[in-house]
């Protein structure tokens, strides 16, 4: 049997729904062999990711085989572009702190304000487990200002307010030249996790060079 797709005996011959029928037919019909033709004559494609094959259903610009790997390729990536602060760019910033803070400070926080609230994050957040420049984990305390100094880690670049702490911990007064903030020039990119009671609204990333000021 041929089919003709033109002329007036094919649209007299069938109605409307009969000719969508006969259409969707034969264009699956060459579908199925395009598609058979691909994988008899075109190599396989392989995931960029992963060993697995890329399914033939999947687009043609497809170059992962899941979205799993195609999620673990982005974050791959993203760890390549990110650079770990060096403690040598920490020159300045603390140059800036033992010529400026008291001498008598042992250790030292930093605090941010958090957006759409009147509240105030600190590095080191008190009390909680936190990362610390090394690597390793400390919970609570402040960061070392003598006798060995210890770098900060914040999540943006930018101003930030200061306290000092003698050896009993006790907070000293903040110098003037500091009591605008002190600008810390590199940081760890991370999610910064609101107190309880705040709306769950967590910022993954500050603004470079966001200033703050404390009152």
């Amino acid at each position: 049997m041929k089919f003709v797709f033109s002329g007036p005996h094919f649209r007299t011959a069938y109605n409307s729904a009969q000719r969508r029928m006969i259409f969707d037919y034969v264009v699956a019909y060459f579908r199925a062999y395009v598609d058979r033709w691909t994988m008899k004559n075109c190599p396989l494609r392989k995931c960029k990711k992963c060993p697995k094959s890329i399914l033939p259903e999947l687009r043609a610009d497809a170059c992962y085989c899941t979205e799993a790997c195609r999620s673990a390729a982005y974050a791959e990536q993203h760890r390549l572009m990110y650079t770990r602060p060096k403690r040598r760019d920490f020159a300045a910033f603390k140059r800036k702190l033992m010529e400026l803070g008291p001498p008598n400070a042992t250790h030292y926080a930093l605090a941010w304000p958090i957006p759409d609230t009147l509240q105030v994050s600190w590095s080191p957040p008190p009390g909680i487990r936190s990362k610390r420049f090394s690597g390793c984990f400390a919970v609570g305390g402040n960061f070392m200002q003598r006798p060995r100094f210890e770098c900060p880690r914040v999540p943006y670049v930018g101003i930030y307010g200061i306290v000092f702490f003698d050896e009993n911990n006790c907070e000293l007064p903040t110098p003037a030249a500091l009591l605008c903030g002190i600008r810390v020039p590199a940081a760890f990119p991370m999610r910064i996790v609101p107190p309880r009671g705040h709306k769950k609204k967590a910022v993954a990333e500050q603004p470079a060079d966001q200033g703050m000021r404390l009152t």
